[in-house]
């Protein structure tokens, strides 16, 4: 019984503790495409939020390739003419209900940005710069907030992070139901290859603060050690 208590009430302070888990935007593992110059492509994807992913290619941007494998854990995207060509990833539709993310993107206040990784680059990271905008939308299909952040930089290691509190305009970060995202630099030939987008918990400032176990947890935790302290009592009568 003993054993019972305090192992009920390790677990109630371990299940107190825990964090929810980063959501995945697209983690490019799915969804096979070769696009080129002025061309869109929508791609089913289950490794995409919703399950969806759309890329465009504008020829007023500066021609690009956009190359994915199934399982390859990566997209390739070839520049053009232009190092301010628009690589535009797109997740929800906001004209289509069912293809809305409708999505808690915080997860209950656990999470605070974005977070892309890229791998491998033939120029500097310091040449990208990204652009993010989020949509919410009412039942009937009307955007009610729209929210952009702009000139997001990536570091030399291939990370980039967008904070949520950076975004200027009125979106719900609890209810999104589109994500858009632009990488721009690449250009003539260059090409940058782009791993993961996440949303995730925000540790820029230091570890998380220690977790404070529940009162519940507490009190189970007490009656299984008073429990342990009377057979104890007991063996030595």
């Amino acid at each position: 019984m003993m054993r019972y208590l305090l192992g009920a009430s390790a677990a109630a302070m371990v299940a107190t503790g825990a964090t929810a888990a980063p959501i995945t935007i697209d983690d490019f593992e799915n969804g096979a495409f070769s696009q080129g110059t002025a061309t869109t492509a929508i791609v089913l994807s289950g490794t995409a939020i919703g399950g969806f992913r759309a890329v465009a290619v504008g020829g007023g941007f500066g021609q690009m390739d956009l190359v994915l494998s199934p399982g390859d854990d990566g997209v390739l995207i070839t520049g053009g003419s232009v190092a301010t060509s628009a690589k535009d990833f797109a997740w929800g539709v906001l004209g289509l209900a069912a293809f809305r993310l409708n999505t808690d993107l915080t997860d209950g206040g656990t999470n605070d940005r974005f977070e892309l990784s890229f791998s491998a680059s033939t120029v500097p990271y310091s040449g990208y710069t990204l652009e993010s905008t989020v949509w919410t939308v009412d039942g009937a299909g009307v955007v009610t907030g729209m929210s952009t952040i702009t000139g997001g930089l990536i570091d030399a290691g291939g990370n980039a992070q967008l904070d949520f509190a950076s975004f200027t305009g009125g979106a719900d970060f609890t209810d999104i139901d589109r994500i858009n995202l632009i990488i721009r630099g690449p250009s003539n030939g260059e090409t940058i290859l782009f791993n993961d987008f996440i949303a995730t918990g925000d540790e820029v400032d230091g570890p998380p603060a220690a977790d404070v176990p529940a009162p519940a947890a507490l009190g189970l935790l007490g009656l299984g050690l008073a429990g342990l302290g009377l057979r104890r009592r007991a063996r030595r009568a």
